[in-house]
């Protein structure tokens, strides 16, 4: 006799229990990915390569960039935004970047024979070898700001790079403040500050309600604790495979959540043309350093700054030290310290960091302040 309706549904009532709750959540996560990528605006790919950028603050630029919900909380991508907003500062006169003096260099370890006092003084210089590399590379690079007319963007930028109340830094401080702990909470919130503007712009706008009501962090964590205590209420003699299937499940949830769900902001058809002129600007900093010096050339301070700024907030730091690299080349003669160098291509140049008698590494003052953020990251996590 065939099992009716009713009959399968109380044999399969145990399993719909136990497994329901995890099993329809993997599919609405499933079911969110594809209904968000049928809704979201493409971005353009037809705008021509330019030099021109947009009119659009830098620290909003990093920040509609950074829109998906994990790039917003990212503490490198604030710093990096944060250092966009000052490469355009310095192309329009409200910092300098200079050079007083020549990095001292990092003298080698001589060739003594081995001894007790030898042995303990080359074991503090490895422990201080990076505070002396740090030294060597940026006492003599300061970086001034004037604070009076600046906007709130540049101001909450400043307060990441800068030290409290310091208006005159070097790169060497500004190392130490990037390592400091407390730069932690604030370069994870920096760029959520900007969730209302952007919104308030009409670039982006937030998700539907229901979607954070859904997949809100307490409902992640219930579905997974669906998987250990829905089985163990559900099932009267659960087998011991059963805990292999709860621990997988368990994993399927977080992995799901992570991979198919973004609470972050949406783009608006605006912010996609924005983003789409700012990618233009990246085809044309690529052109200019695959060999058209004449592109350079051309190029006002003020016009490379707001280059630069925007290649940083775009998330392209390489792409920016190549192309200072080359503007220091065409307008500095070699010397990334020149007097006719723009100040933002100065900040974002490759210099020698390490002594050529040990091993020769070439970073920009950017380069070695994202790092330094990295590592206070690193130790933090």
């Amino acid at each position: 006799m065939p099992f009716s309706p009713a009959d399968i549904l109380e044999t399969a009532r145990p399993w719909i229990v136990a497994w329901g709750v995890p099993v329809a959540y993997l599919v609405l996560c499933v079911a969110m990915n594809r209904v968000s990528k049928r809704l979201d605006p493409p971005i353009p790919g037809e705008i021509s390569a330019t030099a021109s950028v947009p009119e659009l603050h830098p620290v909003l630029l990093g920040a509609l960039r950074c829109h998906e919900e994990s790039e917003l909380s990212s503490e490198r991508n604030a710093y990096e935004i944060a250092l966009a907003a000052v490469a355009r500062m310095l192309g329009h006169g409200a910092a300098t970047f200079t050079a007083r003096g020549h990095a001292t260099g990092i003298v080698a370890t001589s060739d003594e024979d081995e001894g007790p006092i030898v042995t303990k003084k080359r074991h503090e210089d490895q422990r201080n070898l990076k505070e002396r590399l740090i030294h060597s590379y940026g006492a003599h690079l300061r970086l001034a700001v004037k604070t009076a007319g600046l906007s709130r963007y540049d101001l909450d930028a400043l307060k990441l790079v800068m030290p409290p109340d310091a208006a005159n830094s070097s790169v060497e401080e500004l190392c130490r403040h990037a390592r400091s702990a407390d730069q932690y909470r604030r370069l994870g919130r920096f760029l959520k500050d900007y969730v209302g503007e952007l919104c308030s712009a009409g670039l982006a706008h937030r998700p539907n309600p229901l979607v954070y009501l859904v997949f809100n962090p307490l409902v992640s964590i219930l579905a997974c604790l669906w998987c250990v205590f829905g089985p163990a209420a559900a099932l009267t003699d659960p087998s011991p495979a059963i805990a292999g299937v709860s621990v997988a499940l368990i994993v399927a949830v977080m992995i799901f959540r992570v991979a198919f769900v973004d609470l972050g902001l949406r783009l608006t058809p605006a912010g996609c043309q924005v983003l789409a002129h700012a990618s233009a600007n990246v085809s044309w900093a690529a052109t200019a350093r695959n060999g058209d010096a004449s592109l350079v050339r051309e190029l006002a301070d003020e016009q490379v700054a707001d280059l630069l700024a925007v290649l940083l907030a775009m998330g392209r730091r390489d792409l920016a030290g190549d192309l200072a690299d080359q503007l220091v080349y065409v307008k500095g003669e070699g010397d990334p310290d020149a007097r006719g160098t723009s100040m933002a291509a100065s900040f974002c140049a490759r210099r020698r960091y390490i002594d050529a008698s040990t091993m020769r590494q070439d970073l920009s003052p950017v380069d070695l302040l994202i790092k330094q953020t990295d590592d206070m990251v690193n130790s933090m996590s």
